[in-house]
């Protein structure tokens, strides 16, 4: 990193500044013109907060709040997306195809989503709602990929 004073980059407009000195737990980063503190000291904070019950246990609080305030929008889309399996299932399905599919949703392990591997509605290409579109993700990785293939 370039040696930056705290003063230029005050003057610069910045939001760091690196004097290349380490902080008091030895990291080597730039940091905070506001208040001086390390960059990584301020990052490993932060997730160790993430992590923790009460951080998890107000999260979904708020989430619970969120869904109470805007129950019409959640049961909107959850129809709209009910309607795009629907259409995305086609009719030659056989009830043997359509058990599988139950007993692959059914199987589903912890911690992982079911997810169509091409997207029910995406931009270029929109897949069908058949056993072989399924497939198990990690539900971080889910909910990253979005509607893309």
């Amino acid at each position: 990193m370039k040696y930056v004073t705290r003063d230029e980059a005050i003057l610069k407009g910045d939001k760091f500044f690196f004097l290349g000195s380490a902080c008091k737990n030895g990291h080597v980063d730039k940091r905070f013109v506001s208040n001086y503190s390390c960059y990584m000291c301020s990052k490993t904070r932060y997730y160790a907060t993430l992590k923790t019950e009460k951080y998890k246990d107000a999260r979904s609080r708020q989430s619970k709040r969120e869904y109470t305030k805007n129950r019409n929008r959640y049961y909107l889309n959850n129809a709209k997306r009910r309607g795009r399996e629907k259409k995305a299932t086609p009719t030659w399905l056989t009830d043997n195809h359509i058990s599988i599919m139950l007993n692959f949703y059914k199987g589903r392990p912890e911690g992982f989503h079911v997810d169509h591997i091409v997207p029910l509605c995406g931009k270029n290409v929109c897949g069908l709602n058949v056993p072989w579109n399924l497939q198990y993700l990690p539900k971080h990785d889910n909910l990253s990929k979005g509607n893309q293939l």
